[in-house]
């Protein structure tokens, strides 16, 4: 059996292991490794036959883990929802172009599952909501169990025509072009930039005001110097605020000063302006984008970080070997009309790489 995929398995049952005491998280794992083994219907009885020797407790264990054991199905489902089900729609779900947040389509449906014997668990006298017409005569009502069975649509392929492709080169290196000014000083990950939270938010003013820097047509010859330090260089507040509008696709919600570790970029409230200490950018990540995922209007990038200080190159200058990234992140691109900037960016989030843990604190 493939080793990523055993690996991948045991993180999973860790993550339901949390619900449980001890004790309890020992048969939990057993069980379930039985659930998957077993070929043939799901009854505990067939489980513990196919573990066979792993099945180190007493057969009537497995039987009672189900009806007298110590924990809750309500906790164990929350957990499914933030260690399975929240990452597939992360990973895969459609995001909605004006607010940036997933949209889903969530089926739910009832049906019963016929049992035998009066010491079922959760059994119970239940409406067969498909047993109605003529050929029945009535409503049908039987012992059963009642399974509220949910579905979450993550791929529409006729609907939002998602496509992951082959990346072409030009592609390719116009995002990563966009995006150096981007991840130069690694932002924070947001959802959306209207959630962002007003403590980041000079992080996005840091992103503007050096994509201004950058621009072909300004330099420190062209900027005007503040009146009482010329080593200080000063850009409107209004000039900011423009450019952030067209990286982020809205205005800034505030105004700030920008701490850097090098030097910071001072903001005068009472003459709106920034003040920038002339100097070179000193970056932390270049990108690397290694996938492109277009669905509906938007453009999903997994982009490698790449430490600039981590480049290997040969007698040449030439490098050496590929660098490894520091991380990997996703990052929601929105095409625009200005020919000057092509995207507006939406979301920098996290990847379910190894060192994501999705859920939250414990529960129970």
């Amino acid at each position: 059996m493939d080793a990523t995929l055993v690996s991948a398995w045991r993180g999973l049952v860790q993550q339901f292991s949390l619900v449980f005491t001890q004790r309890t998280a020992a048969v939990w794992g057993q069980i379930v490794l039985g659930w998957v083994l077993h070929r043939g219907p799901a009854t505990v009885t067939g489980m513990i036959r196919t573990l066979g020797g792993l099945a180190v407790r007493h057969w009537t264990v497995y039987h009672k883990f189900f009806y007298r054991a110590s924990w809750s199905l309500e906790a164990l489902s929350a957990r499914l929802l933030m260690a399975v089900i929240g990452p597939l729609i992360e990973w895969a779900g459609v995001r909605d172009e004006r607010t940036g947040r997933l949209v889903v389509d969530l089926h739910i449906d009832d049906t019963t599952a016929g049992r035998y014997g009066r010491n079922v668990a959760h059994a119970d006298w239940f409406k067969d909501a498909s047993c109605n017409g003529p050929a029945y005569q009535g409503t049908v009502i039987h012992w059963a169990h009642n399974w509220v069975v949910g579905a979450v649509t993550l791929v529409r392929l006729a609907v939002v025509g998602i496509r992951e492709q082959i990346i072409n080169p030009k592609e390719k290196q116009a995002y990563e072009d966009f995006l150096t000014k981007i991840i130069v000083h690694d932002p924070d990950p947001f959802d959306s930039v209207g959630a962002v939270p007003l403590s980041s938010i000079p992080q996005l003013l840091d992103i503007s005001i050096w994509s201004i820097l950058r621009g072909n047509d300004v330099t420190p010859a062209n900027l005007p110097s503040d009146e009482d330090d010329s080593s200080l260089l000063v850009i409107g507040e209004e000039k900011v605020a423009a450019e952030f509008e067209k990286i982020f696709g809205e205005p800034p919600p505030t105004h700030a000063s920008i701490e850097g570790s090098d030097f910071d970029f001072v903001y005068d409230a009472e003459k709106k302006r920034y003040l920038i200490p002339v100097t070179g950018s000193l970056s932390i990540y270049s990108p690397r984008v290694t996938n492109i995922k277009k669905t509906g209007g938007a453009i999903e990038l997994t982009v490698d970080y790449l430490a600039n200080n981590d480049f290997e190159f040969d007698e040449f200058g030439r490098p050496s070997a590929p660098p490894v990234a520091a991380k990997t992140m996703l990052i929601t691109l929105y095409a625009q009309t200005d020919p000057d900037y092509p995207y507006r960016v939406g979301a920098i989030r996290q990847t379910l790489g190894e060192d994501y843990v999705a859920g939250g604190p414990r529960l129970g």
